[in-house]
């Protein structure tokens, strides 16, 4: 089952926490870093933020920090098809274990008391198990008492949204790493005249990206005000 887990559910390779952008996050990813590298003991975390925040970034990039220091580690995201409760055992051999979108599970006692044992196990073994969500705890819709107790015990996180300006960044960042560049009068088009949210945004990244590379233009704002309208 974890082999099988481990080759199905690979984090993305470009969310590490050097891509990560969000200021007001920055003491929480040095939190993190410090946990993957077994620098300081976690026990269990969970995260939490309202829309596209980068909690699933963050998961993903502590697996690629714990493996860079020779440990091992593994991510799940609930949103994944096919996954039943039983995925939750044996993972107390992993240095650290992130699980992503728990409220998916959640209302559903077999896979409520399969997480509650599968968080006793890891921290019992010396592991970290960091989980994440939308809502804060006292909003998750836990069936079972102990859960909650559970995912509140240990340290709670909030990941601030990100500004505008950071959005640019991010924008910039990613356009980087595709190889094309996103000029700065490009990013300021987008923000004032698209919706604002990440996903959003990197969606209409993604669209330009196949366009600019396609038509063999370089990224303006007539072309991309051109390429949105007949998207």
């Amino acid at each position: 089952m974890i082999e099988q887990l481990t080759l199905k559910i690979r984090p993305q390779e470009d969310a590490t926490f050097e891509n990560f952008v969000g200021q007001a996050n920055a003491a929480l990813v040095a939190h993190l870093s410090a946990i993957a590298e077994s620098r300081m003991t976690a026990g269990g975390l969970y995260l939490w933020g309202t829309g596209a925040v980068g909690c699933s970034h963050l998961l993903q990039a502590m697996v690629h920090r714990t493996e860079a220091v020779g440990l091992t580690a593994l991510y799940l995201c609930f949103k994944e098809i096919g996954l039943a409760p039983a995925c939750l055992e044996d993972l107390d051999v992993f240095s650290c274990v992130m699980l992503d979108d728990i409220e998916v599970i959640l209302g559903d006692l077999r896979w409520e008391e399969a997480l509650f044992h599968c968080m006793n196990r890891i921290l019992q073994a010396g592991g970290s198990c960091i989980l994440a969500g939308h809502l804060a705890p006292a909003e998750l819709a836990c069936v079972l008492p102990d859960l909650r107790s559970r995912i509140g015990w240990g340290g709670v996180f909030q990941v601030a949204q990100l500004t505008d300006e950071e959005k640019g960044q991010l924008l910039q960042t990613r356009a980087r790493l595709r190889g094309f560049v996103l000029p700065d009068d490009v990013i300021h088009f987008l923000l004032r005249s698209q919706p604002r949210d990440v996903p959003a945004l990197l969606h209409i990244l993604d669209h330009l990206d196949g366009v600019s590379l396609s038509a063999k233009r370089r990224l303006t704002v007539p072309f991309v005000r051109e390429a949105l309208r007949t998207a």
